[in-house]
């Protein structure tokens, strides 16, 4: 097939679009309460902490409305989708639905803000229509990007929110208005995922050095863009800097491991302290080495193309965050895109992605698919420089052209199908301990016979039962603000032992009295005494809670 003949294939623009859009919906939307089967201890927690802004205007610590961060187990979430959920909510309820509704339609939105932005970096660029409409159908149906639509994570309205910041400032060159409307929208990602607050300072050095001067030419607009960022930016300053913000960098980044500072110490006195080795072995050196290897596992073909993420809530662990087809159709792209002559959209783009993995190399767990998500739709777009690459180059033989399409789209078809297969069939039965499958079946059976007990003992194995039973219980927070016995540890997270009726410790049968006790165990440990009343089971059958009447 000619290129020609596709992109006049790929037109009518908007009914292209529409369908496109119709289709990320689709994939975004179906069974979303029901898949991934459950609300992991995160999801759950915006759920509460939404349901109680909603209700009473304060957060689970009973905070008045938080600007700069929700509490919540003391990692101090960004605050923007708890809000985006609390209207979710007003619209659908308190249930899963309106809790993964903002990253579903962000999901959507991304979809037709790839298509804009493709079209407006390449605009110069031949078939930038044909490119623009290959690499949104490529996002939406990317694994990566559906895995990350699917579920609660803050880090898919971030995305979309960089994206439209982006869109309105390559807009704002010509259109000077917009540009404060970008950095509204880049400010908002810093108040939505963490990960922003490290990519958002050198991406913004990039586009400095590309556009400084139309950036210029527009100095007044640029100037009042530069008063609102500091404008909205500064309530977050004060909390960035403080031990709170500090606390969850220290749990996750790489910079906080002694073993490069006892290696560089170790090598030092085995080389009796030589002046030399304080160079070569220095501290600083060791942990760029050590930030250099986790920044390169987010290139690696085995996470990008064959078993994903290793955290079974980002990939279906069955495939790569990309198909395995466009291995090839990247590095084709890749070498298409080096070859441009418009130097500012492939500064752009290779900046971009070269920038989008630093989040991830910070930190301990790489490759990490959530703190990578700001690259998409890099990869999509690519592969679309790569499938146009080879439509043109076979287009004058018509019998290897119609062969390389029907190749293309019967590939991405078992792909996406292989895909689907497994997510809906495989993934929610095989892991569903990742989602903390089972806390909705337990709170509803305490739910239907919480009346006949004077105490609830819930075991923690799962981690975090309080917020569960918070959440589907629509538990008054004013209430459980005042009921509750909570504290923190000293390395700064939060836990509650108990509130109302319901305890989230180890009891003490001396202590029951005549009481009627309901104690809910693991599987693995359910009590010699008592009556056992019911079974809570995962999707395959395998007992996570044994309820037990003492």
């Amino acid at each position: 097939m000619p290129l020609s003949t596709l992109t006049s294939y790929l037109k009518p623009k908007t009914s292209l679009l529409i369908s496109i859009l119709l289709l990320a919906t689709f994939l975004r939307f179906y069974h979303l309460s029901t898949n991934p089967p459950a609300l992991y201890w995160d999801e759950a927690s915006i759920g509460y902490n939404a349901f109680a802004i909603l209700t009473r205007g304060i957060d689970e610590h009973g905070v008045h409305y938080p600007i700069t961060n929700f509490l919540a187990y003391g990692d101090a979430k960004p605050p923007l989708y708890i809000y985006a959920t609390s209207l979710s909510m007003a619209v659908f309820g308190v249930n899963e639905f309106a809790v993964r509704f903002p990253s579903a339609l962000s999901g959507v939105i991304a979809v037709a803000l790839t298509y804009f932005l493709v079209k407006n970096i390449f605009g110069k660029t031949k078939h930038s229509l044909a490119l623009a409409q290959i690499s949104s159908l490529l996002l939406a149906i990317s694994p990566w990007h559906l895995q990350m639509s699917r579920a609660g994570f803050e880090a898919n309205l971030a995305l979309t929110l960089f994206l439209a910041g982006l869109l309105c400032f390559l807009r704002g060159l010509n259109r000077p208005k917009l540009l404060p409307i970008s950095a509204i929208f880049w400010i908002a990602t810093l108040y939505t995922f963490n990960a922003y607050r490290i990519f958002l300072p050198f991406f913004l050095v990039l586009l400095l050095l590309l556009y400084c001067q139309r950036i210029t030419r527009q100095l007044k607009w640029s100037l009042i863009s530069a008063v609102v960022a500091m404008v909205l930016v500064a309530p977050l300053i004060p909390f960035v800097l403080s031990s709170q913000a500090q606390l969850r960098f220290d749990e996750v980044t790489i910079f906080k491991n002694q073993a490069p500072v006892i290696e560089a110490n170790l090598r030092q006195q085995l080389n009796h302290n030589a002046l030399w080795t304080k160079v070569i072995y220095n501290r600083r050196v060791l942990y760029a080495l050590d930030f250099l290897k986790h920044y390169t596992d987010g290139f690696k073909p085995d996470f990008l193309f064959f078993s994903g993420d290793e955290n079974p809530r980002l990939s279906t662990r069955d495939q790569g965050e990309m198909y395995l087809i466009e291995l090839p159709l990247v590095l084709i792209g890749l070498y298409q895109l080096l070859q441009l002559k418009d130097s500012k959209a492939k500064l752009l783009i290779i900046g971009w992605l070269l920038l989008a993995f630093i989040p991830a190399g910070v930190a301990r767990e790489t490759p990490h698919a959530l703190r990578s998500l700001q690259v998409l739709p890099i990869p999509q777009i690519l592969v679309g420089f790569g499938i146009i690459a080879l439509i043109d180059r076979f287009s004058n033989v018509k019998k290897y052209s119609q062969i390389g399409y029907w190749l293309l789209v019967i590939g991405y078809s078992l792909s996406l199908s292989l895909y689907l297969e497994t997510y809906y069939r495989h993934y929610p039965r095989y892991w569903s301990d990742s989602w903390q499958y089972g806390y909705k079946q337990l709170v509803s059976y305490i739910k239907d016979h919480q009346d006949q007990y004077d105490r609830i003992y819930i075991t923690q194995k799962l981690g975090r039962p309080h917020t569960y039973v918070l959440f589907y219980l629509q538990y008054d927070p004013v209430k459980y603000v005042a009921e509750r016995d909570a504290g923190g540890d000293p390395f700064g997270f939060t836990y509650t032992n108990s509130f109302g009726k319901y305890f989230f410790t180890n009891y003490d049968l001396s202590a029951k009295g005549d009481q009627k006790w309901l104690v809910v165990s693991g599987a693995d440990a359910p009590p010699s005494e008592g009556q056992q009343l019911a079974t809570i089971s995962d999707p395959l059958g395998k007992p996570v809670f044994i309820i037990t009447k003492m």
